[in-house]
Parts: structure tokens; sequence; C-alpha cells
């Protein structure tokens, strides 16, 4: 209708649409398509889905800077990154368990805050073979998540996760 008030003709009119719908096409490339060199690295994913520790641990330092090398691991990784030029939020919860050496439980504890309350530990229920050690636990405040550490195995439970309702 628009077309008919400007007095184009029907080949001029087709030549617009055709333009348009091109213009549509490639924003909606751009918007979904995934960002070379990034990819998606959306997960859901145990620990115990790898065959070897080695594999385990690589897998996790993908998503994760540990602040040592750890002797074994047991996770629980939910990461959604969405792909392509788009607005949506990257959500994250990783929960995980770290055996330590001793000596290296420092570093682990450089940056946290000793916390006043302890936390809840249902979640270490989801981990491939979760144990709960009987001795004392401290626990810690580090960045956005919870540190609980059991110094005597050194064993570090670790909840990070900026998911609501975690």
């Amino acid at each position: 209708m628009i077309f008919r008030l400007l007095k184009l003709d029907e080949l001029a009119e087709k030549l617009i649409y055709f333009a348009i719908a091109i213009i549509v096409i490639a924003l909606l490339v751009i918007i979904f398509y995934p960002v070379p060199g990034i990819g998606n690295k959306t997960t859901d994913k145990l620990s115990s889905a790898f065959s070897s520790k080695e594999d385990k641990i690589s897998f996790l330092k993908d998503y994760i800077n540990l602040p040592t090398e750890v002797e074994d691991c047991e996770y629980h990784i939910i990461y959604y990154a969405p792909s392509g030029i788009s607005l949506g939020a990257t959500e994250w919860s990783f929960k995980m368990m770290f055996e330590l050496k001793p000596d290296k439980l420092e570093e682990w504890l450089s940056e946290a805050k000793e916390s006043e309350t302890g936390f809840d530990l249902a979640w270490v229920k989801e981990l491939p073979k979760f144990k709960l050690p009987k001795s004392e636990a401290k626990h810690y405040r580090f960045k956005t998540g919870e540190l609980t550490v059991f110094e005597k195995e050194s064993i570090v439970f670790w909840n990070l996760s900026n998911i609501a309702d975690e």
C-alpha cells in the first residue's frame, strides 16, 4: 500500500521486500551464530562423565581458575552462556569438592574471609562419590562463593553460583 503511494512499480516493490528479507536474515545470523574462537561453553556436567582424573580436572579448568593444582576433584557444573551476539545473561552453578595436598590449603584461603556461620552442605550429595568428612569444618566466603574446609583431611567444598535460589 505504501508502495502505491510512492508510485513504485511492481518490480521495485519486490526488490524492496527482497532487500528487507536479506537484512532480517543477516541480523538473525549475527544474533544467533556462535562467536568464532569462543564457541558455546554451555554445559551441565558431572565429573563422573570422565574416565580419568586428568580429564576431569582438565575439563574443570576450562571453566574456573583454581588457586593451586589439586589431587582430585568431584563436581557438578551447570554453565549457560548464550551463543552469538545475544543480550542474555551468563548463568553458572559450580558445586565442587577438592582433595589437596596439605601445604596447598593456605593458597586457597588467601583471599577468603572466615564466616561466622556455617553453610548448608546438602548440595554435596549431588557430587559423584561424595563423602563428608567427620572432622570439624571451617567456613569461608570466597568472592561469590562459599568454601567449607576440612583442614585435617585437606578437603575443600566450594559452592559458587549466580543462579537465584541455588
